[in-house]
């Protein structure tokens, strides 16, 4: 995942929210309704962890998460929990999201995702939309990734993943584009009718690319 310096520099001459965590962990407002996370023991410049809530979509989205590389920390906080604390602290309604975003990074789930394209003959650019009771839910939903969805909203039922890749262009122009593979996670409201309608990651896209540029 890319490293954002412009506002990394920002982000060190920028007092901190009056607001801790527990086990040295802390909260900074950057943008709204985006959070960086702050961790003492984290080996790297900026957040350990950037999370982004849209409410008017009911979606979290995780940017640059770099919580495994908190190597010097003897309890981490898992994205579950800093999450749910993030929901207590700034009031955040988090039993209310419907969506749960956030970036594909280990090898074994790409390999996953290109074997399902291959197979279903999609390209490399078609999305992956599969529901509970269909072929591939198994594949997607024993990947890090679901797991941490599910753990964010206990208690709510997963009902669809969604895998699109999505391009990112650099603020600099001496750095390339990048495509990077995206899992969207939907869940089922309780006492929401499978035939009632949710709104798609789709529509809150354009919400959530202007917070993965900071």
């Amino acid at each position: 995942m890319r490293k954002h310096k412009s506002r990394q520099n920002q982000m060190i001459n920028t007092p901190l929210a009056a607001v801790s965590y527990p086990h040295g962990y802390s909260i900074s407002d950057i943008q709204d309704d985006t959070y960086w996370i702050l961790s003492e023991t984290f080996d790297g410049p900026g957040a350990v962890v950037k999370i982004s809530v849209d409410m008017e979509h009911k979606s979290v989205t995780i940017l640059d998460n770099y919580l495994g590389q908190d190597m010097f920390r003897e309890e981490r906080l898992t994205i579950s929990r800093i999450f749910q604390g993030l929901c207590h602290i700034k009031n955040i309604p988090c039993s209310e999201m419907e969506w749960v975003v956030m970036d594909i990074d280990d090898p074994i789930t790409h390999l996953d995702v290109k074997d399902f394209r291959d197979i279903n003959d999609l390209g490399p650019d078609k999305e992956i939309e599969v529901a509970d009771n269909q072929p591939g839910w198994g594949i997607f939903s024993s990947a890090s990734f679901y797991k941490h969805a599910t753990q964010m909203l206990p208690g709510l039922e997963a009902k669809k993943i969604i895998i699109k890749q999505e391009r990112r262009d650099s603020e600099n122009p001496k750095y390339a584009a990048v495509i990077a593979e995206v899992m969207a996670v939907s869940f089922k409201q309780p006492g929401l009718k499978d035939e009632d309608p949710v709104v798609s990651p789709a529509d809150a896209r354009d919400s959530e690319l202007s917070a993965r540029k900071i």
